[in-house]
């Protein structure tokens, strides 16, 4: 492919010096040769800086270009045309407005046109065969409060929808069912070629709906490209983690392909590959895992409290070396809400904080026997499981008590039964 970027005061001559290739990477070119008969959604996902955007743009000209050939007749003169219309959407116009099209317009923005309200375009570029290849854009905002309402009269040849986890699935699913219906001329026999909905996107979290069609549904007729991270994770011997360019060195270390894209990043080859390696002082654990490491984020649900901190050999001691000791002070630690837990610990006599004993709302016989959190207020929490475990074990009340609690606390309607 070559693209252009023509400026305000530039000449055909000037344009022509600024032509440039597309090289595709290799999960790139994957992408764009794949055969992909039958194949409703065609998904990418990759770290920042690696041109998942740029590639879409170069698939949808490139399919574009494959469309059949029709004759059509425009302010008394006939020609021929290949002629598709493609959907541009992001989370929002303005975003897509200052990202999707910004990307669009720095390859083929000089045979692109643009309007607004509704924001829509015209790509238009001749052929070496003689005949105009022509892609008209309709441009929306996946959060929009009228999208469902717009979506539903569009007839489209392909849709892209880009960083596709920032969109609500029900609108991705429907932007599909707009394909298989663009005919500009109804009344010739020929009919056009249909596409896909082709995306991409950072790695997102791993509640997002994109982890659960990629590797749990895994439904017919969607095709997932994962491209090699930008980073890689080393620990050393005692367990810290430092971060490594992914270069080919390393990769060949870690059994990995090597980042992509090096080569066009920041306008030139970076050997160090600081384009990603800087980030890492400014990102947290979960974004280099998501943004440079191409993992899916964890969430918090059901994950330990304390994640890789926690060293068992550092931070478990046997039974003997914590025993409980009656009627010396306990500290506790309470998280409230309908499921109430509490962690019981005492200072050692070398000053160390020990936790002994748990109470949770835990009941075996839920669940049709598989076990569950029962749901109590803190009355009654305190009254069944938090007191006997006190009076058994630490002797209290001949003990001083020190409670530690959740701030939810102070919500009243959410620590007992009666609001």
């Amino acid at each position: 492919f070559v693209g252009s970027v023509r400026g305000v005061e530039e000449t055909d001559e000037d344009l022509t010096q600024k032509l440039r290739a597309y090289n595709a990477t290799r999960t790139g070119s994957a992408f764009l040769m794949s055969y992909d008969e039958g194949v409703g959604f065609k998904c990418m996902r990759g770290p920042i800086g690696n041109g998942k955007s740029v590639l879409m743009c170069m698939y949808i000209v490139h399919k574009s270009q494959q469309q059949k050939v029709i004759e059509i007749t425009e302010n008394g003169q006939r020609f021929r045309i290949r002629w598709s219309k493609w959907l541009l959407m992001r989370h929002s116009i303005k975003i897509a407005k200052q990202t999707t099209i910004t990307t669009w317009n720095q390859w083929f923005g000089d045979k692109t046109r643009w309007v607004t309200d509704p924001y829509e375009g015209r790509y238009e570029d001749e052929g070496p065969d003689g005949v105009l290849t022509r892609i008209d854009f309709i441009v929306l905002g996946a959060k929009a409060d009228d999208v469902m309402d717009d979506l539903q009269s569009l007839e489209l040849s392909g849709a892209w929808i880009n960083e596709a986890t920032q969109c609500p699935y029900d609108v991705v699913s429907h932007v599909f069912t707009r394909l298989k219906r663009f005919n500009p001329c109804p009344a010739s026999d020929t009919y056009l070629k249909t596409f896909h909905v082709v995306m991409d996107t950072n790695s997102p979290n791993e509640m997002n709906w994109w982890r659960k069609k990629e590797e749990v549904e895994q439904p017919k007729g969607w095709l997932f490209f994962v491209c090699p991270p930008a980073i890689l994770e080393e620990r050393d011997i005692n367990g810290r983690v430092t971060y490594v360019p992914n270069d080919i060195e390393h990769a060949a270390k870690h059994g990995r392909r090597p980042a992509e894209n090096v080569k066009t990043i920041d306008g030139g080859y970076h050997p160090d590959m600081t384009y990603w390696t800087d980030m890492l002082s400014v990102l947290d654990e979960d974004e280099i895992r998501r943004l440079l490491m191409n993992r899916f984020g964890q969430s918090v649900e059901g994950m330990s409290v304390f994640g890789d901190v926690w060293n068992p050999a550092r931070h478990r001691v046997p039974a003997k070396e914590a025993p409980l000791m009656k009627g010396m002070r306990v500290v506790c630690g309470m998280d409230l809400g309908r499921t109430p837990a509490a962690l019981f610990a005492q200072m050692r006599l070398d000053g160390k904080l020990v936790a002994q004993k748990e109470a949770t709302t835990w009941n075996e016989r839920l669940r049709n026997g598989r076990g569950g959190l029962e749901r109590m207020d803190v009355v009654q929490f305190f009254d069944t499981k938090m007191l006997p475990v006190l009076v058994n074990f630490y002797g209290y009340p001949e003990c001083d008590l020190t409670i530690f609690a959740d701030p939810a606390g102070k919500n009243y309607n959410e620590v007992v039964s009666i609001s």
